[in-house]
């Protein structure tokens, strides 16, 4: 991994840590799909909103301008993050893992 690479992780991991929810369910779903959907509206930007909570679908709607396509690339892509995430996560284990015996060994 070049440094680039490392601060990214970094950043991605530091993101997750700051914009947690306290709290999250299907009511607070459809409250922040409406807010992205007014918001959408007013910029008159078509947009395919995809809410899930551990795989549950919770809140999705297509705006009318947006294809079926669009809203198969929003589960393709959120399928990737979590494949990317789970790689970063996974990456960083490892690296800690051996951060830490190299330090027990010194």
């Amino acid at each position: 991994m070049t440094t680039t690479d490392h601060q990214t992780v970094s950043q991605l991991l530091q993101q997750e840590l700051d914009f947690q929810f306290l709290a999250f369910d299907s009511l607070i779903a459809f409250d922040l799909g409406l807010l992205i959907l007014t918001n959408a509206k007013q910029k008159g930007i078509p947009v395919v909103i995809s809410i899930t909570l551990n795989s549950h679908l919770l809140f999705h709607y297509s705006m009318p301008g947006t294809t079926p396509v669009d809203a198969e690339n929003v589960r393709v892509v959120v399928y990737n993050i979590y494949v990317i995430i789970e790689v970063i996560a996974n990456i960083f284990v490892v690296q800690q893992k051996i951060k830490y015996k190299l330090i027990k060994k010194v």
